[in-house]
């Protein structure tokens, strides 16, 4: 059985990832979304958007305009049969080094 821990604290967003349509041949790969891509993938993956009020439609979208500014959002995609969660979590890795680090090398654009 597997231990759940839980980070006792806030701690701050890396980044936002969405998952972008599978493509045939693709291997799992990243790309920056700019704010206005950012905040449509934020809102259409937004929970309960059909019971919104118009108030709480404009507070939605002003939280996550201001989440968008601040957090970078990508999208993440996946070849038809990317079934191998490490490549996965490596393509997302070397993205959130990329993001921090731009000089680093970034491994996920080529296949194995």
């Amino acid at each position: 059985m597997y231990q759940t821990r839980f980070e006792p604290q806030a701690l701050p967003l890396g980044a936002i990832y969405v998952f972008g349509d599978r493509q045939p041949g693709l291997f799992p790969q990243t790309e920056p979304l700019d704010l206005r891509q950012g905040l449509i993938a934020l809102v259409a993956n937004s929970f309960a958007t059909k019971v919104l009020d118009k108030p709480r439609r404009a507070d939605e979208l002003y939280a996550l305009g201001r989440i968008v500014a601040e957090v970078p959002v990508r999208r993440l995609r996946l070849g038809q049969n990317s079934r191998n969660l490490d490549r996965v979590c490596d393509a997302v890795c070397s993205d959130l080094v990329s993001i921090f680090n731009p000089a680093a090398e970034r491994t996920d654009h080529a296949p194995p």
